[in-house]
């Protein structure tokens, strides 16, 4: 199997768990799909930066870092319009 295929299917498996977690943690099925495919982006801009150990731990963080900061801002929303 070619490197890029191994590496797709990886990311695909990881984003796949990901998305799992940020449904357990409450977020909006929408949002969290967002959330993977900013990653992803994200990811595909850096990966000449990143590791094969540290994709994984960095997927997570990202992708957690954006869901908290989503939750902020509709926080930040709410309380703007009461």
């Amino acid at each position: 199997m070619k490197k890029e295929n191994v590496l797709t299917s990886y990311l695909i498996n990881l984003g796949e768990e990901v998305f799992k977690l940020l449904l357990a943690r409450g977020a909006k099925k929408e949002d969290a799909e967002d959330i993977i495919q900013n990653t992803y982006y994200k990811i595909y801009t850096l990966l000449d930066k990143l590791t094969d150990s540290n994709i994984r731990p960095w997927f997570f963080r990202v992708s957690l870092n954006q869901y908290i900061d989503l939750k902020r801002k509709k926080e930040q929303q709410k309380h703007r319009s009461t």
